[in-house]
């Protein structure tokens, strides 16, 4: 065969499965459409929706707090717009970073305390400190955003972590839950499923009042018993919470005084532009601007706006001893300043401090009585100066009981005329300055607090018994009180006596004794005392225990069983259960007068979890020559809600309480209220 024939058969084999693959798949020959030529009028590209709005601020009267001792994750102008507001309606704002200054003391003057994007946990002491400051009339202000992430250590790269668990242990506290989710729109958005567009508002509240319409850059969703003040239409969807509907961005809870916002970016510079978001920002602004705090003594100076007047109640002219040593008070309020004057009688309509001692009080007796406060003198001293009284009278609180005026002071406040006045008594002119040295460093303890009044020592008083009851008591004029500490049984954490111990020791003789380190008492041990506490705070009662307690079920004299399982268990016919709360079910009984958080009692958490004894009627003695009166029971959230937790008992003229609940576990402004009662009530006082 020729080389020329071999070469076309070589090319033939090659080609020809090519070109039957071509003739067989071939759909034609491909030709471009021809596009038609646009101009610039043509193109129509989406624009930003910013929108003006001319800010109208009002002078207010706040003080707000931006929190940044939490690791929050703030750039440097995150929250810029909103200082800027704030500072348009004469609002201090302050910083808190957690070194330079405590909590507690920011607080006390503060109106409004702002928290945005926390990457590490408050404390349980911070949030009881802002509890109790919403409690007063203080705004919280609670910010999250899903953008925002807490690293553990951004130098080696570690991935994020979220910052929720920070947020929500404050929120939390107040009922509200930031969700660790993003919101997203596909229908109404701003160019993003993410930038989600909100248009539904709750009705007549004026932070969401004059807008249309809000552009939340990167919002998550929250959840309260609150109100829902922004709310999401039938297409905003959350990417966690699958099938929810009525999704908010922003709730406004704790009857509101939280505002919890889940979006940080849309209060950020050119982002807060957007829609009305502007006018948004304003709102909150106006919010955060009015103080609306009631403060007290606790608070002092910031319960006075200013100026103030200084005023001694004596027909006489200024003591100058007395203007040379108010300089620890001048000087607190020329640190804040807050303008003070010395005069001779008070301005009608001026905020004031009356000084005085308890034998001139007709300028401030209307205030007295309708404070609770009665003085009692004797009528030949009424006539005393204020350098040498030489007064012992009684002092009587309504809710507390009488003292004996030598030795005690007082510390009132008045709010009648919608402004704050502070009396300050004592018995003779150095007590009254104690008591001013008292109040200027805002030095409370060991003192008594009975609605909008405050008793304390002066270093020389003996409380608890008027005359007639000192002789009664066998104990002198100081009533004497055994507190026994039942903590030696295996299970159990706290028995809470050494608070119970402070809070009666300003006012009776008091005597502590361990089990876990004297032994059980003797009858020997137990003679002398005008009254006993045997206090098992949550020790849970064991088989163990009987024998050796035998004797403190039997003390003769005024006594209180305090604590989750003060008696034996088997002597109860139903078996205990978690105690949650209780509920106050005569609130004419000397043992809750003065309680001013109402009928029903959340108690602090357990630190043992020992459930408590749960009482029955069949449990309570039918004797009818005693009295029994049931003040206490279980709360609605607890098992058994209804059966007795405290039980006052006379019987043959001795007092006996069971309170089957730890006294720690009290709210804290409960605590001293309720073992000054109990201890009144126990003395017959």
């Amino acid at each position: 065969m020729k080389p020329g024939t071999k070469v076309i058969i070589f090319l033939v084999a090659l080609f020809l499965p090519l070109a039957a693959r071509a003739v067989w798949f071939c759909r034609g020959v491909y030709r471009p459409e021809q596009l038609p030529q646009l101009s610039e009028g043509q193109l129509a590209l989406p624009t930003s929706e910013y929108k003006i709005y001319t800010d109208q601020p009002q002078a207010g009267d706040g003080r707000v707090i931006i929190d940044t001792a939490h690791t929050n994750i703030l750039d440097v102008d995150d929250l810029t717009p909103l200082k800027e507001r704030l500072a348009a309606r004469s609002v201090q704002v302050l910083i808190y970073d957690g070194f330079s200054s405590a909590l507690e003391d920011e607080l006390r003057g503060a109106s409004a305390f702002v928290t945005a994007v926390p990457a590490s946990e408050f404390s349980s002491f911070e949030q009881g400190e802002l509890a109790e400051f919403v409690r007063s009339g203080g705004k919280l202000l609670l910010i999250a955003d899903p953008t925002r992430f807490a690293f553990s250590d951004p130098l080696i790269g570690l991935p994020p972590e979220s910052a929720y668990p920070a947020i929500n242990s404050l929120g939390n506290a107040f009922g509200v839950v930031f969700y660790d989710d993003y919101l997203y729109n596909q229908v109404d958005n701003a160019g993003n499923y993410r930038i989600v567009r909100y248009r539904e508002f709750a009705e007549n509240i004026s932070l969401v009042s004059g807008l249309d319409s809000l552009i939340l850059p990167s919002a998550g969703s929250i959840h309260s018993q609150g109100t829902a003040l922004i709310q999401g239409d039938e297409n905003t969807r959350s990417n966690l919470r699958q099938g929810a509907q009525a999704l908010t961005p922003v709730m406004l809870a704790a009857d509101g005084q939280v505002l919890a916002l889940g979006d940080l970016t849309f209060l950020t510079p050119q982002f807060h532009t957007l829609a009305d978001n502007d006018r948004f920002l304003s709102n909150i602004a106006d919010w955060l601007a009015v103080d609306t705090r009631q403060r007290g003594l606790r608070d002092f100076p910031f319960l006075f706006k200013g100026p103030v007047e200084l005023v001694q109640l004596l027909d006489d002219t200024v003591d100058p001893y007395l203007v040379a040593s108010s300089s620890p008070l001048l000087a607190v309020f020329d640190q804040e300043g807050i303008p003070v004057t010395l005069k001779e009688e008070a301005a009608e309509g001026m905020e004031t401090i009356y000084l005085g001692t308890f034998d001139r009080l007709d300028e401030v007796q209307d205030t007295l009585d309708a404070a609770g406060v009665t003085v009692d003198l004797p009528a030949a001293e009424t006539e005393s100066t204020l350098e040498e009284p030489e007064s012992s009278g009684e002092v009587g609180v309504e809710g507390m009981g009488t003292f004996l005026a030598q030795g005690s002071g007082l510390l009132v406040v008045d709010r009648s005329e919608g402004i704050a006045k502070v009396i300050v008594l004592a018995q003779d002119r150095d007590s009254v300055l104690e008591m001013v040295g008292r109040l200027a460093n805002r030095d409370f303890i060991g003192c008594a607090e009975q609605g909008e009044v405050l008793l304390c020592s002066t270093g020389e008083a003996t409380y608890g018994f008027n005359s007639e009851q000192g002789d009664q008591s066998g104990g002198g004029e100081t009533a004497s009180i055994l507190i026994i500490s039942v903590d030696n049984r295996v299970q159990g954490a706290r028995t809470g006596t050494e608070e119970l111990g402070a809070a009666l020791n300003e006012f009776y003789q008091v005597t502590i004794w361990s089990t876990s380190i004297d032994g059980i008492p003797t009858s020997d041990d137990l003679s002398g005392y005008d009254a006993y506490i045997v206090n098992s705070g949550d020790y849970a009662f064991t088989g163990e225990d009987q024998f050796g307690f035998d004797g403190l079920f039997s003390i003769e004299g005024p006594v209180m069983y305090l604590g989750e399982q003060p008696l034996p268990p088997e002597a109860l016919a139903e078996p205990p259960a978690e105690l949650l709360d209780v509920q106050v079910v005569d609130s004419a009984h000397p043992l809750v007068a003065g309680f001013q958080i109402g009928p029903v009692i959340d108690l602090l958490p357990s630190e043992s979890g020992v459930p408590a004894l749960v009482l029955s009627p069949g449990d309570l003695s039918a004797d009818p020559a005693s009295e029994t009166s049931v003040v206490m029971a279980r709360g609605p959230q607890s098992p058994g809600e209804g059966s007795p937790v405290l039980v006052a008992r006379a019987e043959a003229g001795q007092q006996s309480i069971l309170a089957l609940f730890s006294f720690y576990r009290l709210p804290e402004e409960l605590q001293a209220t309720f073992a000054l009662n109990a201890a009144s009530w126990l003395l017959g006082e």
